[in-house]
């Protein structure tokens, strides 16, 4: 009903056909008509009331510049005339935006990020992680500045994270590729849904898109200081930041974080449930435990920190007969020294990218209250209050540890680092580079790349077999036993706001070794020189078991710089078969990288230790030549000149080990740019079995 002039004409909202949805920096275009020419507008006052001008308040502005229209539904369009009326509408308090609409027992959703648009590129790359329910994408819509009628679009995706594959094109799907209209700088331009081949995600799951033109007029944004350091989320969905691509299909990318402009229309489908984390196995009859235990740490760097981090553990299947590991507690770092932080510990099969925001795929396995130890220290969880979790060889189970406050410590990485790259192994299991959580809800603003800082704890499980298996890593072992593995068969448990009863411990039952059966071991160290002289970022150098002896296991080494108090970044790096095979690059030639950790300075001329609880033992083997790495990611590593005419054929030998004269490295990282013969400064620690 028509109030009159100079009142407001409303339009009742139960007429209104559906909620509009307006991004950040986007322009949308409204048509108001009625059947009879009652509706008035005034004039703008000429050309110079344009799109720049208009009425605003702090949320949005209603541009100048518009038209009159003198028919119905259309007719000759007067410029320079500007709408009367009030808009109503609702302010997202985050930085997401979303719309829905009804539709039978599934909901057409959209998410939009931003459309600020602020750079261009050929295209871009980004993923997006389900919640708790599964969702068929069935289009998109992109930001471009171009107007014109025949822009070819290709979109591509891939299952999994883009990262690793912005060069692979065999990695990926395409969904569409066609010819759509620009709809210019600001508005949204759509891929019309029967030009997309729609994609089912399952709930949890990642999956990369990859949006692509063939001129350089894709939009994006810069990341926003104050936004979400993961990307826009809304309760379906998360859109993590990306990378734009400056040349066409799968060329040159940029390594830089950027927010993808663009919106995401989708179905949400019901709701699976995850399947239930694998915990130690009742009675099985094919796994004993083999009397070992082990550790693996990643770091106690810190430097970053939330109340929760995840990350994933690989437990190995290379070495004959090993049946996978038992986790039978867990460290953690955190700042403060409190004696009521409570900390919970959850475990899910496979790797927690795959389950990062749904809850019922997790277990929790540890619910308990401890007393911090401070910031570079361990802060452990009593075994008898930690659920074992059991990991089959060749199996990745996921871990999240979570605080009821802020002060849980992990570490940022390199940008070239990535979610599961390995980051920490053992003999027996490889840690993996995960994510921070850093908001007050468990389960929710998931930062990544972060390494967890902590240790792992664990007995090694060996296959049961009718005679011993040799186990070469470990050196002699006892026989595999009879052991027996007995649980109550706990139920799963749900994580709540509140602590739940605990189930009825896992119980082992280990058997004792006969106390005449032993393998005596010998424990040795052995230096080069700590003289000095010259340095630069590393060195390269041998080690070798010489034949005829038991081989030995390396266990630590120290290393030499002039800087005492610095914290230093050090890396050691091995391969099997000696260094000079392998100088082109830790990249290729069969390097692995050992420690990445930090260590501070002692004095020139002293031994600067790498943390023993940091350094996975090394085996060389009887008449095996294993070379090695060992660098700053600064030129503060001394070595010693060695000249070819002193007859020094190694630079220090006993009858287990020899190390031989090497070469300094001029860089970092090491890309192939050594110095021959420089001698490494430092001492090696080493086990070796007698007779």
């Amino acid at each position: 009903m028509g109030m009159g002039p100079m009142s407001r004409s409303p339009v009742l909202e139960a007429m209104f056909y559906s909620n509009v949805l307006i991004a950040k920096g986007e322009i949308q275009s409204f048509y108001v008509t009625s059947k009879n020419a009652d509706l008035l507008y005034t004039p703008s006052g000429g050309p110079s009331r344009n799109d720049h001008e208009g009425s605003w308040n702090y949320d949005l502005r209603v541009l100048g510049g518009g038209v009159g229209v003198m028919g119905y539904p259309f007719g000759t369009a007067v410029a320079d005339r500007e709408w009367n009326g009030v808009i109503h509408y609702n302010v997202n308090k985050v930085s997401f935006l979303s719309s829905s609409l009804s539709n039978s027992d599934e909901y057409q959703n959209m998410i939009t990020p931003t459309f600020t648009g602020e750079n261009t590129a050929y295209g871009f790359m980004f993923d997006i992680v389900t919640k708790d329910s599964p969702i068929t994408i069935k289009t998109l819509s992109f930001h471009t500045d171009l107007i014109q009628p025949d822009i070819r679009v290709f979109v591509w995706y891939k299952r999994g994270t883009h990262v690793g594959h912005e060069q692979m094109p065999e990695s990926w799907e395409l969904l569409s590729d066609t010819i759509v209209r620009g709809e210019r700088y600001l508005h949204r331009t759509p891929i019309p849904p029967e030009f997309f081949k729609d994609v089912k995600v399952n709930a949890n799951e990642r999956v990369a898109l990859y949006i692509s033109l063939t001129t350089p007029n894709l939009r994006y944004s810069n990341v926003s200081p104050s936004g979400n350091k993961s990307g826009s989320e809304n309760e379906n969905l998360i859109i993590m930041h990306g990378k734009s691509v400056l040349s066409t299909s799968f060329g040159l990318n940029s390594n830089q974080k950027k927010e993808w402009n663009g919106s995401i229309q989708y179905m949400v489908h019901e709701a699976n449930i995850g399947p239930a984390p694998l915990l130690l196995p009742a009675g099985n009859n094919d796994v004993s435990l083999s009397g070992l235990t082990g550790g693996v740490t990643t770091s106690y760097a810190g430097g970053n920190g939330g109340r929760g981090a995840m990350f994933d553990v690989f437990a190995k299947g290379e070495m004959p007969g090993f049946g996978g590991i038992v986790v039978t507690s867990i460290d953690f770092h955190t700042d403060s020294t409190s004696d009521d932080i409570g900390v919970r510990v959850y475990t899910c099969q496979g790797s927690f990218m795959n389950h990062a925001y749904d809850s019922k795929a997790w277990k929790l396995v540890a619910d308990t209250k401890v007393t911090g130890r401070g910031p570079f220290k361990k802060t452990g969880i009593v075994e008898s209050v930690f659920d074992q979790v059991y990991i089959p060889a060749e199996q990745v189970q996921a871990f999240y540890v979570s605080l009821d406050r802020p002060n849980l410590l992990y570490s940022d990485v390199p940008e070239t680092v990535v979610v599961r790259k390995v980051w920490s192994q053992s003999e027996d299991v490889e840690v993996t580079v995960g994510a921070g959580l850093g908001y007050s809800m468990e389960f929710t603003g998931l930062q990544e790349p972060r390494l967890w800082n902590g240790s792992i704890r664990y007995s090694v499980a060996d296959i049961v077999t009718t005679a011993p298996t040799p186990r070469f890593t470990r050196g002699p072992t006892p026989p595999p036993f009879s052991a027996v593995v007995v649980t109550s068969n706990p139920t799963g448990r749900t994580p709540t706001a509140s602590p739940t009863s605990r189930p009825t411990k896992a119980v082992i039952v280990t058997p004792t070794v006969p106390s005449q059966i032993t393998w005596p071991v010998v424990y040795r160290s052995l230096a080069t020189t700590f003289a000095g002289g010259n340095g630069s970022f590393g060195n390269l150098f041998n080690l070798i078991a010489p034949s005829g002896k038991g081989g030995i296991t390396v266990t630590n080494l120290d290393l030499h710089t002039d800087h005492p108090g610095k914290d230093l970044q050090v890396e050691v790096w091995t391969r099997n078969g000696p260094f000079e095979e392998g100088t082109q690059s830790v990249q290729c030639c069969g390097w692995t990288l050992l420690v990445r950790t930090t260590v501070v300075g002692v004095a020139r001329h002293e031994p600067t230790s790498i943390p023993s609880n940091e350094f996975p033992p090394v085996n060389v083997q009887p008449g095996e030549t294993r070379g090695f790495l060992v660098t700053f990611d600064t030129d503060d590593m001394r070595y010693t000149n060695y000249e070819e005419n002193e007859d020094l054929q190694y630079a220090a030998n006993d009858d287990l080990v020899q190390i031989t004269v090497g070469a300094g490295v001029s860089e970092y990282p090491f890309r192939g740019r050594i110095v021959p013969n420089r001698m490494w400064n430092g001492r090696v620690f080493y086990r070796s079995p007698i007779g």
